[in-house]
């Protein structure tokens, strides 16, 4: 959930790694691929949307979470979405 011009704008390596990314991000685009990072990510951002969100939370009744200690941030902030009304 980085901005990537966050990265950029950073001193040290933290453009370099913003650079890598992008050719990452390319190259994913380039080959019509989508890695389950930013699979989570377009997630969340669907979740924001007030009225994608009613449609998916209205055909949810029940949220079961396995290993919840290994979960990351993104996947967190879904779950906390999912749980609790839009307010």
């Amino acid at each position: 959930m980085i901005e990537i011009r966050t990265l950029e704008n950073q001193q040290g390596f933290y453009p370099l790694l913003a650079k890598a990314y992008r050719s990452y991000e390319e190259l994913l685009y380039q080959n019509n691929k989508i890695d389950f990072a930013y699979l989570q990510k377009i997630f969340y951002e669907l979740l924001n949307h007030p009225d994608i969100y009613k449609k998916i939370k209205l055909g949810i009744k029940y949220i079961m979470v396995d290993e919840y200690q290994d979960t990351n941030y993104i996947q967190e902030q879904i779950l906390v979405k999912l749980t609790f009304p839009k307010k």
